[in-house]
């Protein structure tokens, strides 16, 4: 849902739930939908989430009828999410996606040598499929 085709944020997404429901405040807003109401405070205040108890959502969604989705993507269907946000620098996946950066960047090497265009891309494809192994295998 957008408003004058401008995405909205999570934030600007509770509080106009909060806002169409009536609610004058978000002690109201969180006993109705069974939540504190001074983390629907504080979730109104973001542009997007890192970590959340997706339960939480779900009474949100539950109680307004709306999805998941339309809480947590905006109008061009990409999440709002920052799941990389609060990884740590020794995660394996953020190693990994650090060295695809790094690599599109250009003049890479490898032990030296310099990486051309082809082996770039081939080094980027073989990165996809261990992250895609990786995931598969947790």
């Amino acid at each position: 849902m957008a408003v004058g085709g401008v995405s909205m944020t999570i934030g600007e997404k509770i509080t106009l739930l909060k806002e169409s429901a009536g609610f004058k405040n978000y002690q109201e807003f969180g006993k109705a939908v069974g939540l504190s109401g001074d983390w629907l405070n504080d979730l109104s205040k973001k542009q997007d989430v890192s970590t959340i108890d997706i339960t939480r959502l779900i009474k949100i969604a539950d109680y307004f009828n709306v999805t998941l989705d339309w809480l947590l993507k905006d109008n061009d269907n990409n999440y709002i999410i920052d799941v990389k946000k609060d990884l740590a620098e020794d995660d394996i996946g953020v190693m990994l996606d650090n060295i695809k950066n790094k690599i599109s960047e250009g003049n890479t090497k490898f032990y030296g040598y310099s990486m051309n265009n082809k082996v770039s891309k081939l080094a980027n494809d073989a990165i996809d499929i261990i992250k895609k192994l990786i995931k598969q295998n947790l």
